[in-house]
């Protein structure tokens, strides 16, 4: 009955807080390094980059947990512990060992807690007093000394306080032995030869190590650890094995059960690790369970094609000669993780554009703007000058593609000069990708000058939706909700604007777009606002929501 700091132990309660507040197994996470004033992680922790937080729970990587818990609060997190039983659990008084540490708890606590997973949201056991949460039931059975059976008082009771769906999520983590391998290897401990969700843990710098699991039959939980500062850290494994040999001696004569996925659940192919609708240039798709409600509606964005001049490495042009042109796949990170993807040694795409063969321009034939290599979207106005000696028309064409095969007329031909004025008005509705804009200039001596303009025509607005609050959910005496939104688009964002009651109440330029909001009470009306680099905008379905 010892209590001792749950650890990492404390993940799948903190992955139930987050899927209750529109995270997912499949949502995005980012194990990098953090500044060190919002918590470092350690000098020799090694980092994974772009992570589902399926994968991220599972193997204990931290600077990825971390921001899961800033992201959904730790009244949050100690809510799901009381509503697992746990009723004394408070969070530490240094709050930045929530999760490596936490506030001590016992064997029997944790697996009765761990149940609720096994039952798929259940808390099996006995009612001491009205109102109660159930206790583990430590008496099974009373014989006489014949031994017949005596009438107990205690009955078995059973109370839901999670609902299957969230629970199946959570159970879903637990239960994939594949997603462990990166750290536990394979095989492992905690693979039983039957179905069954483990977790392995530890805490205290390693002096104390867990193992945690169970069937639907069993639920088991170990605690290996020492006192003694100086004693070795034994490691995840022994406890493991601990466990992994307890189970198969409880089912040796147990039949081989599973659980069924609840309905209200959905599986999706997503694009792995984005855990986004998979698109075009999307190398790993994998299959991921979702609440029905929550299903993602964006196409991943993270995995993109560009066209490079393989001797520069830049990005090519409408002046880079055909046959240096290739096409490649980048992973394209936000800025916090660029210094990770060049320590560990990712490609990153280049931002720069090739300079091979431009030609200078021409004071007398020029688009100025919109400016080369701009997202331009709708009716763009074509800025510039078609004049000088000897002018006799101007006409201005369109083609698709980085080197066009054919060319489509946006200006006819006209005797009329201009001189860093309106050229003509291009409408891109209807079109999408690279587009060259070609200015003919001809003189009287029916000469041809020329100017190209390279663009990217954007006339998709972004993907945008409100998975958290729910539609009509009541929040009661909540000081802080994490409003959640999940944004796309095809080519970039530019912001992410918060609309509560028709007012902006805050900005995001970078993932993740979450808003911790100073709960008010009464009935609200969030929308969320998002804006691509070209200018295009979604407004999201309003979410009504009370505080009360």
């Amino acid at each position: 009955q010892s209590p001792h700091p749950p650890g990492s132990l404390q993940n799948p309660f903190l992955a139930l807080a987050g899927f209750a507040r529109g995270l997912s197994p499949s949502s995005l996470v980012w194990d990098i390094p953090v500044d060190e004033e919002n918590g470092s992680a350690s000098a020799d922790e090694t980092y994974e980059g772009p992570l589902r937080l399926r994968s991220a729970l599972v193997n204990d990587d931290w600077p990825a947990l971390r921001a899961v818990y800033a992201r959904i609060g730790g009244a949050a997190l100690s809510a799901t512990f009381h509503n697992l039983g746990l009723e004394q659990y408070r969070l530490p008084v240094q709050e930045e060992n929530a999760l490596t540490d936490g506030e001590p708890l016992n064997l029997l606590e944790l697996a009765h807690a761990y149940g609720v997973f096994a039952t798929l949201g259940s808390l099996n056991g006995v009612i001491r007093s009205e109102g109660d949460f159930p206790q583990p039931r430590l008496v099974l059975r009373v014989e006489d000394y014949r031994g017949g059976a005596v009438e107990w008082g205690e009955q078995p009771h059973s109370r839901t306080v999670v609902s299957s769906q969230l629970a199946y999520l959570v159970h879903h983590v637990l239960s994939d032995e594949a997603a462990r391998w990166r750290t536990l290897g394979y095989p492992n401990p905690l693979e039983i030869g039957r179905p069954a969700g483990a977790k392995s843990g530890k805490a205290d710098s390693g002096r104390s190590t867990w193992a945690a699991g169970y069937t639907p039959q069993f639920v088991a939980l170990i605690w290996l650890g020492s006192e003694d500062e100086n004693a070795p850290a034994p490691g995840v494994l022994p406890a493991a094995g601990i466990w992994h040999a307890l189970m198969q001696h409880l089912h040796r004569n147990q039949p081989v059960q599973t659980w069924p996925m609840p309905p209200g659940l959905a599986r999706v192919e997503v694009c792995d690790p984005s855990g986004l609708l998979p698109g075009e240039a999307c190398p790993n798709r994998v299959s991921e369970v979702f609440l029905e409600n929550n299903q993602p509606t964006g196409v991943d964005n993270l995995y993109r094609r560009f066209q490079i001049n393989r001797e520069t490495d830049r990005l090519a042009t409408v002046f880079t000669p055909p046959e240096l042109v290739e096409e490649r796949v980048f992973l394209v990170v936000p800025p916090q993780a660029e210094e990770w993807a060049r320590s560990a040694g990712l490609p990153l795409p280049p931002t720069e554009y090739d300079l091979v063969q431009q030609p200078p321009p021409n004071p007398h034939a020029q688009i100025s703007r919109p400016l080369p290599f701009s997202v331009v979207g709708g009716v763009v106005e074509l800025i510039g000058t078609a004049g000088g000696a000897d002018f006799a028309s101007y006409s201005l064409q369109v083609g698709q593609g980085i080197n066009p095969t054919a060319w489509v007329e946006i200006q006819e031909s006209t005797d009329q000069p201009v001189e860093n004025a309106l050229l003509a008005r291009w409408d891109t509705r209807g079109l999408e990708g690279l587009h060259v804009v070609r200015l003919l200039v001809v003189r009287r001596d029916q000469r041809v000058e020329t100017s190209l303009l390279q663009v990217t025509v954007d006339n998709t607005p972004p993907q945008v939706r409100i998975p958290y609050p729910l539609e009509g959910q009541v929040f009661t005496d909540q000081p802080t909700i994490t409003l959640q939104a999940e944004v796309s688009d095809n080519i970039g964002l530019q912001r992410v604007e918060w609309r509560l009651d028709g007012r902006a109440i805050g900005e995001a330029r970078q993932p993740p777009y979450a808003l911790v909001w100073d709960a008010r009470r009464g009935e609200h009306r969030l929308e969320v606002l998002a804006v691509d680099l070209a200018g295009n905008q979604t407004l999201s379905e309003p979410v009504v929501f009370r505080v009360r």
